[in-house]
């Protein structure tokens, strides 16, 4: 969960050119906390959840994802290669208003302040004819924008024989 740096220095008066015998020792603890990356439990689908996707409905599942620290960005990104042919990800995590003051340097009255956004991004697709009785397991991985720390969720999509939605023309 972090590392905790140590800086020492010492202070030495100087009379001169010759150095004062009194000299200050002091230290200082840093620490530097690690990202800790989350998918919001609310927001997200519970890992492995199924759903049932028949040919013609259109599927949105949404996905989010933050650091509980709120000190470090997040964004969420698939595993194309587990997607069901045609399914789409939003480009980019929903908009947010983020701050741009440093969590260092943030009035420590405001601690929400600074705090990062989360990530929102959902999955899309409309199961085309054909795709019936197969399943999916679409698979998606919260980073962190520094790449120090991933989790994945994956769920299952199962396209149900004899059952469809109504297209135009129909």
């Amino acid at each position: 969960e972090g590392v905790t740096h140590s800086l020492c220095v010492t202070g030495m008066s100087r009379a001169g050119e010759t150095p004062v015998c009194s000299a200050e020792f002091h230290c200082v603890d840093m620490h530097v906390v690690a990202p800790n990356v989350t998918f919001d439990a609310e927001e997200s689908p519970a890992p492995e959840q199924q759903f049932h996707a028949p040919v013609g409905c259109d599927l949105e599942i949404c996905y989010q994802a933050r650091d509980t620290h709120a000190m470090y960005e997040v964004d969420l990104q698939p595993d194309m290669d587990t997607f069901p042919p045609g399914a789409t990800l939003d480009a980019e995590c929903a908009p947010s208003t983020s701050s741009s003051v440093h969590p260092l340097f943030a009035d420590a009255a405001e601690p929400t302040a600074h705090a990062t956004q989360p990530c929102k991004r959902c999955l899309r697709w409309t199961p085309p004819a054909g795709e019936e009785t197969k399943t999916y397991h679409p698979c998606l991985s919260a980073v962190d924008k520094q790449g120090l720390t991933s989790v994945e969720r994956c769920l299952r999509l199962l396209v149900p024989k004899c059952k469809y939605c109504i297209q135009s023309g129909d």
